[in-house]
């Protein structure tokens, strides 16, 4: 039997290039939506599909530059009414895009 003290692991070589990744911190807005978007919508209140929120299923936040949104909870009614028209017309509208 080997006696003396325990083999430490080999440190791991760092890789040049890569970023550590910060662990993510529970519950911060971020968190809540890993690709936040900021939409600058002028005329179509955030309730079409070139909202980038609304496309996404999001609500518009404080960092959006849009102008009369209905695109937040106050406006929900207005918004399921707008999600349901949409989808009527494109039953893909609100699914995640993926490259196949």
């Amino acid at each position: 039997a080997m006696s003396g003290p325990p083999q430490q692991p080999l440190p791991l070589p760092s890789l040049p290039g890569l970023v550590p990744v910060p662990l993510k911190v529970v519950g911060s807005e971020a968190d809540q939506n890993p690709r936040r978007r900021q939409c600058n919508c002028r005329r179509s209140n955030c309730l079409k599909l070139y909202c980038e929120c609304f496309a996404t299923g999001i609500y518009c936040c404080d960092g959006c530059n849009c102008l009369s949104c209905y695109n937040n909870f106050p406006n929900e009614k207005t918004r399921r009414d707008a999600i349901e028209t949409t989808l009527e017309r494109n039953t893909n509208a609100f699914r995640p895009k993926i490259n196949t």
